[in-house]
């Protein structure tokens, strides 16, 4: 399924809190806005990017999934994209890297990400056996 921007961006947001911050991750792909767990460490993303190792996982993931590196991480910015709601401002990382990024982040961090991950999964393959169900009736 290909999904389009205006799509991602009228997506259902899972809304859960993590530190006293609003963590969101889109329902239609299981993007998460990683922005709220930088602020809560003190990290710059740029130092993640610019780490040899976290580079050769990017590529990694990217050959793997089939999927371009500039959708594997998507910078959203109102200011700089007038169609993007200024409540979906943020680094958007795709499901299956958020790991290595919530590794990088911390072991806390880490936990809630797959936590994220694991409960979005179990979301959708259940949103997906009920369609699936409709469609039979």
């Amino acid at each position: 399924m290909t999904i389009n921007k205006e799509q991602l961006i009228n997506s259902d947001i899972i809304k859960r809190e993590y530190k006293g911050h609003k963590i969101q991750q889109r329902m239609i792909d299981g993007y998460i806005n990683i922005s709220p767990f930088l602020k809560i460490t003190g990290k710059d993303f740029d130092d993640y990017l610019g780490n040899l190792m976290h580079q050769d996982m990017i590529q990694i993931v990217c050959r793997k999934e089939n999927i371009k590196q500039e959708d594997l991480i998507q910078n959203w910015d109102s200011e700089r994209y007038k169609d993007i709601p200024k409540e979906l401002d943020g680094i958007w990382v795709y499901p299956f890297h958020a790991y290595n990024v919530g590794f990088w982040l911390g072991q806390e961090e880490m936990h809630f990400i797959f936590y994220c991950i694991n409960d979005w999964l179990k979301d959708k393959e259940f949103i997906e056996s009920q369609e699936k169900d409709m469609g039979e009736a």
